[in-house]
């Protein structure tokens, strides 16, 4: 059984593998290409070319395919567990920081805030929990994740 990767040959670099293939009767050429030697690079999807029959598909990004089936890299795992939840913590933070900016200027201009003193304190917290988030013993347990205060979500919808 040869590992080979399908790809479009009329396509110049960047180049993406469209799929990997176990097959017998097929040779590497024009848009395969020989991947025995490769085990670090999985497969969108794995089919046996003799019959196109499909078998399970990739559980995630993080597991790699080795002796005939599915292994989990828990090194991948956790690092993308920990980089999504950085990308949850920052598009948090950026969800907010307008209102504070806002209420900033307001108190600069010396118009009537849009929140609350107190209300102003529980996004000041929000906020610095938010920031503290990635250093925490639970992070990134999202279980465990900072708690917007209640008054934020109406504040999002009046945006």
């Amino acid at each position: 059984m040869k590992r080979l990767g399908k790809y479009n040959p009329g396509i110049v670099e960047p180049q993406m593998l469209l799929a990997v293939i176990e097959a017998t009767d097929i040779e590497a050429g024009p848009g395969l290409v020989d991947l025995s030697e490769r085990p670090e690079i999985g497969p969108a999807s794995w089919f046996l070319a003799t019959d196109n029959r499909f078998i399970e598909d990739r559980p995630s990004p993080s597991h790699f395919w080795s002796n005939g089936g599915w292994v989990l890299d828990a090194a991948l795992d956790t690092a993308a567990f920990v980089y999504a939840e950085r990308v949850w913590r920052d598009s948090e933070l950026g969800s907010v920081v307008w209102l504070r900016d806002r209420h900033r200027d307001q108190l600069e201009i010396g118009v009537p805030t849009t929140m609350t003193p107190e209300q102003f304190t529980e996004l000041l917290l929000f906020i610095q929990s938010l920031r503290d988030w990635p250093q925490s013993e639970a992070f990134p347990d999202t279980s465990a994740r900072p708690v917007a205060p209640a008054f934020l979500e109406q504040m999002r919808v009046d945006q």
